[in-house]
C-alpha cells in the first residue's frame, strides 16, 4: 500500500548540499517515487541532476512563462533555448554537442552510465578520435599525429563496464 504523500513539492532541494548529501537526497526522492508512488515536483538550478530523475522538464523564463518543456532529452538537446535564458546545460549535453561540432555524431546521453555505454560502443567499433582541435596535435612523434608525421588519430579504449 502507498505510504506518505501523493505529491511532494520541493523548492531547490539540492542547494547548499555537498556531493554526498546531494546523492542521498536523489536516492530518497527516487525511493519515494519508486516504492511509494509519490509524484515529485521540484525546482532546481542544479541541472546536472535533472536527467537522473526527471520524467518531464519545464524551463521557466522571467515572469513564469514556460520557455521549454519535454523529456530531459528533448529539453537539453535545445541548448540555444537554455543559453538564451542563461541556463547552463548539463555537462554531458555540452560534451556530446562539442563532439558533434568535431564531426563525431553520437546519440546524446545525459547520464554518466549512458554516456559511457555510447562512447565505449564508439571505441569498440574501432573508431578514432580525430586530432583536429586537440592541444599539441600535429605531425611527428608526441604531436598527436601518427609516427613520423603519418596518419593521425588517437585510438581510444574505455573499460567495458556498463550496468
Amino acid at each position: 500500500a502507498p505510504f506518505g504523500p501523493g505529491l511532494l513539492v520541493l523548492d531547490e532541494p539540492f542547494s547548499a548540499l555537498d556531493p554526498h548529501s546531494r546523492k542521498a537526497m536523489l536516492a530518497l526522492i527516487e525511493e519515494l517515487r519508486r516504492d511509494h508512488g509519490t509524484a515529485v515536483l521540484l525546482t532546481t538550478h542544479w541541472v546536472q541532476s535533472v536527467p537522473e530523475f526527471a520524467d518531464r522538464v519545464y524551463v521557466l523564463a522571467p515572469g513564469g512563462r514556460i520557455a521549454a518543456q519535454g523529456t530531459p532529452e528533448e529539453v537539453f538537446s535545445r541548448p540555444e533555448v537554455l543559453e538564451a535564458l542563461d541556463v547552463e546545460p548539463p555537462v554531458l549535453s555540452q560534451l556530446f554537442r562539442s563532439l558533434e561540432r568535431r564531426g563525431i555524431s553520437l546519440p546524446p546521453s545525459l547520464t554518466v552510465e549512458r554516456a559511457a555505454e555510447v562512447l565505449a560502443g564508439y571505441c569498440r567499433a574501432g573508431r578514432r578520435i580525430p586530432d583536429k582541435g586537440r592541444v599539441g596535435a600535429g605531425p611527428g612523434p608526441g604531436g598527436g599525429g601518427g609516427p613520423a608525421g603519418g596518419p593521425g588519430g588517437v585510438p581510444v579504449g574505455l573499460p567495458a563496464r556498463y550496468g
